[in-house]
């Protein structure tokens, strides 16, 4: 579901779900805007049996089937997988369950059906989680500790292995070593250069809140706080948040509410944060669109004191363009808070700050990991898995053709050995296609490669 205009220069907006608006001549690059809705009852026939609980030892219906009729091939020691096959798989499902730009089948797949939903709660202390309960996996080459803010870490370039469509690229796979730290190896895909990543990049400006309501408020909880306008509505900060990503209440609620938190700060502001954090020069100056739910808004606590307040002008509009990069280290700073070192945290982020963001982005509709352990056979041999993530998709103007972005952080504890391996990846990716329907399954299909490799510790 997203489901912003590209902001590459300023003009009239999309208003709403569902909706495609052509500008005028000339107002900007945008020319087509598309919202979607969640899935629903199309879901009921087809796409849920792909997350039916197996038993351990049992054959299963879904992609183990559909791919690899083996039911003991979760149990090697090595994963197996025909990328080609699976794709194929993944787009002939998407078309028989009647697929569309309108909905997509695994991008607008929908928490409901997860075999994980009732974990979403857990999300932050998974993601957390140092060495206790599981050993961690290996150590490699090129593992080195999380950078400090600012500073930027060596991008191997180690992901040609993915299919062209996906444009842009950048994985990190983590570790705590032998001493606590977060050792992490970074690869990437032209992921230092800035581009339109979409309704990817909406939690960045909760990220931003929480590290400013940190610095001025440490002992106050994000999800504690409420936003105000000057007559008084009032909105929830932590339902808000859910909205945003999971478009429970709509594209439009989900826009306004990036543009929302975003107008809490200066839009120059925003941008001097991402950067100091990443070191990599990028354009953070849009609003998603619409215009925010309040007018001039105040942060306050659950005491009714004003926290943060909106400046008196937000100053000039521009567009997203992040890198991938950008996007990847900053989720990760977030997902891996208590395991970072002080100086590579988020600016005065406070845990009780940031995890009420993660928590939310447990919750977006892109399921691309859930599909990936499916068409991979281990659903059922995965523990403690915690996937926060964020979706963006658009139309670009300049080229008529769908985009998908995507982040995702993740952690789970592979049991197919005893004891389990804790793993842990922060993926974020630009794709695009001519055939939203072709490229929502090519993205399912080169996520399933990189789960596969995290799992196997593959180069």
């Amino acid at each position: 579901m997203t489901y912003d205009d590209d902001q590459h220069s300023p003009g009239p907006r999309a208003q709403g779900a569902r909706d495609a608006r052509e500008t005028a001549p000339g107002a900007g690059l945008v020319t087509r805007i598309v919202g979607r809705t969640p899935w629903g009852p199309l879901l009921a026939g087809g796409l849920l049996v792909l997350w039916a609980a197996p038993a351990a030892a049992q054959p299963r219906d879904g992609f183990v089937d559909v791919l690899d009729p083996d039911p003991d091939r979760a149990r090697s020691p090595r994963l197996t997988f025909d990328r080609a096959r699976a794709y194929a798989a993944l787009l002939a499902r998407a078309r028989a369950e009647g697929a569309s730009a309108d909905h997509l089948a695994y991008l607008d797949r929908g928490l409901e059906g997860s075999p994980f939903r009732d974990d979403v709660a857990r999300t932050p202390e998974r993601l957390g989680r140092g060495r206790e309960g599981a050993r961690e996996a290996a150590a490699r080459p090129g593992d080195a500790p999380f950078p400090a803010r600012g500073a930027r870490p060596r991008l191997e370039a180690g992901l040609d292995f993915l299919h062209p469509d996906v444009q842009q690229a950048c994985l990190i796979v983590g570790r705590v070593d032998d001493d606590g730290r977060l050792v992490a190896r970074w690869s990437g895909r032209r992921a230092l250069e800035p581009d339109q990543c979409w309704s990817a990049t909406k939690h960045l400006q909760a990220l931003h809140v929480a590290s400013r309501l940190g610095t001025v408020a440490p002992e106050v909880a994000l999800d504690a706080t409420r936003l105000r306008d000057a007559a008084g509505r009032t909105l929830e900060t932590a339902r808000l948040l859910r909205e945003i990503v999971s478009y429970e209440a709509g594209v439009g609620r989900s826009n306004a509410g990036a543009a929302t938190l975003g107008a809490l700060s200066p839009r120059a502001g925003r941008e001097a944060w991402n950067e100091r954090h990443t070191g990599n020069d990028h354009d953070f100056r849009g609003n998603y669109g619409l215009a925010p739910l309040l007018a001039a808004p105040t942060l306050v606590g659950p005491d009714g004191r004003v926290l943060l307040r909106a400046p008196a002008s937000e100053g000039p509009a521009g567009p997203n363009l992040v890198s991938v990069y950008d996007l990847a280290r900053l989720t990760a700073t977030a997902a891996w808070h208590r395991l970072v070192a002080q100086e590579a945290r988020l600016e005065g982020a406070q845990a009780r700050g940031v995890e009420p963001v993660l928590r939310a982005l447990g919750h977006d509709p892109a399921r691309y990991v859930e599909v990936a352990l499916d068409a991979l056979g281990v659903t059922a041999r995965v523990r403690e898995v915690a996937i926060a993530s964020k979706l963006g998709y658009g139309v670009r103007s300049a080229t008529g053709l769908p985009e998908i972005a995507w982040v995702v952080a993740a952690t789970l504890d592979d049991a197919r050995t005893a004891p389990p391996v804790r793993r842990r990846f922060v993926l974020a990716l630009r794709a695009t296609g001519r055939d939203p329907v072709a490229l929502d399954a090519r993205v399912a299909a080169e996520v399933t490669e990189v789960l596969r490799r995290v799992l196997d510790e593959e180069p």
